[in-house]
């Protein structure tokens, strides 16, 4: 058998196997396509036998019901294994290290498919490989680094690596694992996927701008429902098949990250090296491993923190029918957010005693504001905390809202008042607290007991004892498109006991937009030509950012004209990094929408440097540059 130059690109030890010739059979393209399968990624798929793995996957033409057995029908390609139904995501590829995978394709529908993925482990460069239609290729590779990988193709000529139409479920995660180490009872693996509507090539039309998000084949308020009890150690790990990024960020708790990788190589951080994080952007085309342990019973909730993938209001009614209708007081999770959703029961231990009640030490009252016809029709939204006897003006705005301050360790309680003309609800962005109190209306709780939404001129007291000091965000949990693009978002920092905050030298920037639109222009705590900072040399400096821009990515980074700086991250999320991390480093982050990073700089001569902040939104579109002129003086 000749061998294919792509082939040996890869590094494989056999080639292609053209197994029929000529075009799919017209009868058979004109079937009713099979209806898919969402695919849980708990059953590994193919027959593994003498340390071989044999798997016989097709690619043809399929019926998909992201939104459960009563939502719309898609029309896709999709991945099965020959004689099963299509599975969204693909088949999930799991073996030991070592292990030889003999993996045949089979293309049966009626355009080219340029394979990706199928090739030995580690790689050094991506390849390809195109299976005509009707035809058959066999991969042979060879599992040799542990990780977490995935396949996709594409049978669309456009040059991005990653299918939103017809091919956009395309995909399917391969996990390599270590011999001798068990695999943990609670190992789960997510894949995320995009669907983006058009004139599909066998199915019938729909419209352009509909858009669905998936995590293993289904969007919320479909996605699993995952149920752990309090104590249990959990690892997961995602796959990114998209051509966005993705903030994931964890209600109530924080997750370890423990790998990083690529459709080529997978990196295993070494255990002092994993930092603590509520949220993690996961780039495109990227894998992450992660472990946590939830320590509170109760309902919570992990999602990306990209408004439109999670906010059904902005969705066309195509799609998500249910957040089109008024359900009043109903749940906001339920019935207002869809997409890259997956809900979380914990389970109290059992025979666990009851948690005790601390006395609040420190009582605040938080007014949620709203003028409307600020950015067009749409309202603006502030919150404005009440400072002294007086309570502040109903149309006092703030933009960003007010900092809120408390104490590590000491008890509070935030009375937040709703002066706006729809429900609110206040997610405490990276405080460990209980359920009740976090800020989903009509599912943070336990059991019957759920907090629900804050009707207009109503209350809702959120109690509180902070565990760690640091860097963290209060923003609305309800409407998110209009509400957080509104400006209902603000900084909540936490000191140790007894510190007093110096703010000539600990500076907050707070990275969002001006408006609910995507392109909206970006700001700087709430100012679009942000003013120069005024640094002195030789003194340290500690820079808190937050990004909680509804819609993008913020590319952060200090320049002395062309040259690249120098700081030191010491926090993520509000959590210390680990002291491997703690170093001195190029000035440059990468931060999607609900994370935080504390970075110290200290200037070593007096002159002047720019902060750059660039802000990426969706792709095609133009990145949008922000400086803010840094001037070091003596």
């Amino acid at each position: 058998m000749p061998r294919s130059p792509n082939i040996l690109a890869l590094g494989m030890v056999a080639l292609m196997a053209p197994a029929t010739t000529g075009d799919v059979n017209p009868s058979a393209a004109r079937a009713t396509p099979p209806r898919v399968v969402p695919n849980d990624n708990r059953s590994a798929a193919g027959t593994l036998k003498d340390g071989v793995l044999t798997l016989r996957l097709v690619a043809q033409p399929a019926v998909w019901r992201p939104e459960g057995p009563d939502g719309p029908d898609l029309p896709i390609y999709a991945f099965a294994e020959e004689g099963k139904s299509p599975r969204v995501p693909g088949p999930l590829v799991r073996v030991p290290i070592g292990t030889e995978l003999r993996i045949s394709i089979r293309n049966a529908v009626a355009e080219p498919l340029r394979m990706y993925g199928l090739l030995d482990r580690p790689a050094n460069k991506p390849d390809s490989v195109d299976v005509p239609p009707g035809h058959t290729t066999v991969f042979r590779i060879r599992a040799g680094l542990a990780g977490t990988y995935f396949y996709y193709a594409r049978t669309s000529r456009d040059t991005f690596p990653f299918g939103q139409h017809a091919d956009g479920q395309l995909s399917g995660a391969i996990i390599i694992d270590t011999i001798g180490a068990p695999q943990p009872a609670n190992d789960r693996v997510f894949v995320v996927g995009l669907w983006r509507g058009r004139e599909t090539p066998f199915g019938t039309p729909v419209e352009r701008r509909e858009e669905v998000l998936v995590f293993n084949g289904l969007a919320w308020p479909h996605t699993e429902r995952l149920a752990y009890t309090v104590g249990d150690t959990l690892h997961w790990r995602f796959v990114n098949t998209t051509r966005r990024g993705h903030p994931l960020h964890l209600h109530g708790f924080y997750y370890r990250v423990e790998a990083r990788g690529t459709v080529l190589r997978d990196t295993v951080y070494p255990a002092p090296a994993r930092r603590t994080v509520v949220t993690e952007h996961l780039p495109r085309g990227t894998t992450m491993a992660m472990s946590w342990s939830p320590h509170t019973a109760g309902n919570w909730l992990f999602h990306c923190h990209l408004v439109e993938h999670i906010s059904g209001k902005s969705r066309p009614s195509a799609l998500y029918p249910s957040a089109k209708a008024n359900h009043g007081p109903a749940g906001h999770a339920v019935h207002d957010m869809s997409g890259l959703v997956m809900g979380i029961h914990v389970r109290p231990r059992p025979n666990a005693p009851a948690a005790a009640v601390d006395s609040p030490r420190r009582r605040l009252r938080l007014f949620v504001n709203e003028r409307p016809n600020v950015y067009g029709r749409a309202s603006a939204y502030a919150f404005v905390l009440q400072e002294g006897e007086r309570e502040p003006s109903a149309d006092s705005l703030r933009l960003p809202g007010s900092t809120i301050t408390l104490v590590r360790g000491e008890p509070a309680a935030i009375t937040v008042i709703n002066r706006a003309r729809e429900p609110v609800s206040v997610h405490w962005h990276g405080i460990e607290l209980e359920s009740y109190f976090d800020g989903v209306g009509g599912w943070s709780g336990i059991a019957t007991r759920l907090a629900p939404p804050i009707a207009p001129g109503d209350s809702f007291i959120a109690r509180m004892t902070p565990p760690r000091a640091g860097t963290f965000i209060y923003h609305t949990h309800a409407h998110e498109l209009a509400q957080m693009g509104g400006g209902l978002y603000a900084p909540l920092l936490v000191l140790e006991p007894g510190q007093r905050r110096d703010t000539t030298t600990d500076r907050v920037l707070l990275l969002s937009t001006s408006g609910p639109l995507a392109q909206s222009p970006p700001n700087v705590n709430g100012d679009t030509t942000p003013a120069p900072l005024e640094l002195r040399k030789g003194t340290t400096y500690r820079l808190r950012f937050i990004a909680i821009a509804p819609t993008d990515v913020k590319v952060i980074r200090l320049w002395a004209d062309t040259v690249l700086q120098r700081w030191r991250p010491v926090a993520k999320d509000g959590a210390a990094l680990p002291p491997q991390q703690v170093r001195a480093r190029p000035a440059h982050l990468v931060m999607g929408t609900g994370e935080t990073w504390d970075v110290e700089v200290t200037p070593t001569e007096s002159r002047d440097l720019a902060l750059e902040i660039l802000t990426l939104g969706r792709v095609g579109l133009a990145p949008i540059r922000t400086r803010i002129p840094v001037h070091v003086r003596d």
